[in-house]
């Protein structure tokens, strides 16, 4: 089943580190950063992940250097490496992109056993009010197989084309 919840956006730039001024509670997305900032080379540094902790406890995100995704999942935060392992990050890591959220479902939609990628988004596409906000979903299930996607650690800015070249999409 997956469970859904709307929340609200606030995008901050990547050298402030404060919250959404009069936004807090249930719903309120942090973001650190935008994934435009990473495009223009804004790689290093930002919000470190104990202070993303006090944010949300799901979502996405990347690490210094672009060195791996991150993936927040129950307040634990894991980075993606781009041969396909993954560990738990340190909490002085530092973000220079991340949402998270305070997940709390407005909603829980089933699925059917085995549905496909495409059919858990059929399902979940027609249960969003709306396609105009970000919404947090934690998909539960026993998987037979999981395919993750990251690049390699990075000290300069690419290309998006050398970038995407340098993808490994892992399964694991």
């Amino acid at each position: 089943s997956y469970s859904v919840t709307g929340v609200q956006t606030c995008a901050l730039p990547i050298f402030l580190a404060a919250g959404c001024a009069g936004r807090s509670g249930k719903n309120v997305l942090f973001q650190a950063a935008t994934i435009d900032s990473l495009s223009a080379g804004a790689m290093d540094g930002g919000v470190d992940i104990r202070e993303l902790s006090r944010r949300g406890d799901t979502g996405l995100g990347t690490v210094d250097g672009l060195d791996g995704e991150m993936v927040v999942a129950h307040g634990a935060f894991y980075r993606v490496a781009y041969d396909g392992s993954v560990s738990v990050i340190d909490p002085a890591t530092r973000s220079p992109f991340a949402m998270v959220v305070f997940f709390s479902p407005d909603r829980v939609v089933a699925l059917p056993d085995g549905a496909s990628l495409a059919e858990a988004t059929d399902v979940l596409e027609a249960a969003l009010p709306t396609k105009n906000i970000y919404y947090a979903v934690r998909l539960t299930g026993t998987f037979p197989r999981l395919k993750v996607r990251s690049v390699p650690g990075q000290a300069r800015p690419r290309s998006e084309e050398h970038t995407s070249e340098l993808q490994s999409p892992n399964t694991n």
